[in-house]
């Protein structure tokens, strides 16, 4: 079916928006295109800027009555850039972006739109958190949908296992309610399901409390490799769920925190946040400490909104981005010398990242939400960038090298968040498992039985009965 709308259409869903409603050719159509990731060029049918969930319903009934797919923007950070298709209605929630608290339930609400620097600001001022994203500009709701990985989810869970209920405008333009009472099986699938199945205009998460963390940052030539990646498992294994550690493989920048030596050079990055008693904190990195003083060593306190943005300055606004990798086992020694020779000479805006999985993620049975590797070791990112002009070239080499340096088995499926546009079928379905993957089916077709809402790792929508599984 072709979609047809006219001005005069557009017009009439303008009259019923407070936001924008914005047509190829009017101003600010192009800045309003743009995503994260310079690499999805695409132009959107028209663009809706909705303030209410009533305006949701409204511009997802105009596609539905010409016959639209739509795409979601939240934060617009997703590197498959799926917040943005050729001929799609592009639902960009971004005006919607309120945060409630609740100090005395420790709970907030979280309009569509917002990003995890807005909810960071608005819970710790109550000395609350949730795991999310480490990138402030990084939108609330693609995290929460794929599952949600952060500095807290070995402590706390996913972003996804905090979510109490979530506020979705469906393809009928019907608005539900979402938790574990209502609508279950749907909740079930959002938690990991990615944005397959409508418009999430709200989130209800669950909360604890964090205060001031301990962080520890050292780093040292690419040459120690090997010995960093060795400690970082040691002290996953060691360190219990109040340790976080992350490590990349870079070529350090010109930053002023980094030693003169290795500025420009392929380096290690290890990261520590210490999230237990204050006095314990010193106890818990000495032995990060004492890896890497003569390299650099920044081991202090600071609050958790710090924390969170503290990466903030090294991700561009806007860059031709790529990603690789998935979820592993722990790392034995064929996995840490591939890793090391792969990833010796990354090139600019390019790295290796490991971060622990475990704790609280993997005390939740792997059956309660839609997210898949809760019993991995290690969710390991293959990350590139460019600037927008660059083609990435190089760095696209550099990456399909390390990816294919890896030994057999060392990736154990990938992950959702990092997955590129238009995937397979049975790459998606690798994503969740046959049996997961064929439960989101079933809730895709009651939900979203059209496939309206496809601009993600898409679930196609298959007949079968919704049952829980044996």
């Amino acid at each position: 079916m072709t979609a047809i709308f006219t001005p005069r259409d557009a017009a009439g869903l303008r009259e019923r928006l407070a936001g924008r409603v914005i047509l190829p050719g009017q101003e600010g159509y192009d800045a309003a295109r743009h995503v994260w990731n310079a690499s999805h060029d695409y132009r959107p049918a028209l663009i809706a800027q909705p303030l209410s969930v009533a305006e949701v319903q409204a511009a997802v009934r105009f596609a539905a009555d010409r016959g639209l797919p739509v795409s979601v923007r939240g934060g617009g950070h997703n590197h498959a850039g799926y917040a943005v298709a050729d001929g799609a209605l592009m639902l960009d929630l971004s005006a919607m972006v309120s945060v409630r608290v609740d100090p005395a339930r420790r709970v907030a609400t979280v309009s569509g739109g917002a990003t995890w620097g807005t909810v960071d600001q608005a819970t710790q001022r109550a000395g609350l958190a949730v795991t999310g994203a480490d990138v402030s500009p990084v939108g609330v709701g693609g995290v929460t949908l794929g599952g949600g990985v952060g500095w807290l989810h070995r402590m706390q869970g996913l972003t996804g296992d905090n979510l109490l209920a979530a506020e979705i405008v469906t393809t009928g333009a019907e608005v539900l309610r979402v938790s574990a009472q209502e609508h279950p099986e749907l909740f079930w699938a959002l938690r990991g399901g990615g944005g397959n199945f409508g418009a999430v205009t709200a989130f209800t998460f669950a909360l604890h409390p964090v205060g001031p963390v301990h962080v520890g940052k050292v780093l040292c030539p690419m040459e120690r490799a090997a010995d960093a990646l060795a400690l970082y498992q040691h002290l996953c294994d060691a360190g219990g769920d109040e340790l976080f550690l992350r490590v990349m493989l870079v070529t350090a920048p010109p930053a002023p925190f980094i030693p003169e030596p290795l500025r420009g050079r392929p380096a290690v990055v290890l990261s520590a946040a210490w999230f237990g008693t204050a006095g314990r904190g010193e106890s818990a990195l000495r032995e990060l400490r004492e890896f890497g003083p003569q390299a650099g060593d920044l081991l202090r306190p600071m609050s958790y909104v710090q924390l969170q943005s503290m990466q903030d300055a090294a991700v561009p606004r806007r860059v031709r981005a790529a990603s690789g990798g998935g979820f592993t086992g722990p790392l034995d020694g064929g996995v840490i010398e591939a890793v090391t020779s792969a990833a010796a000479q990354p090139p600019p805006m390019s790295m290796v990242e490991l971060q622990p999985m475990g704790g609280a993620v993997a005390r939740i049975s792997p059956d309660a939400t839609a997210f898949r590797y809760r019993r991995a070791a290690h969710l390991l990112a293959v990350l590139t960038a460019a600037p927008p002009e660059d083609p990435g070239a190089e760095q696209a080499a550099w990456a399909e090298k390390v990816d294919g340096s890896l030994p057999a088995g060392t990736i154990l499926g990938p992950s959702v968040h990092a997955m590129g546009r238009d995937e397979p079928e049975d790459r998606v379905r690798a994503a969740y498992g046959d049996t997961s993957y064929g439960r989101l089916a079933a809730v895709k077709h009651a939900y979203d039985p059209a496939n309206v809402f496809r601009f993600n790792q898409n679930i196609r929508p298959q007949p079968q009965a919704l049952s829980q599984p044996a």
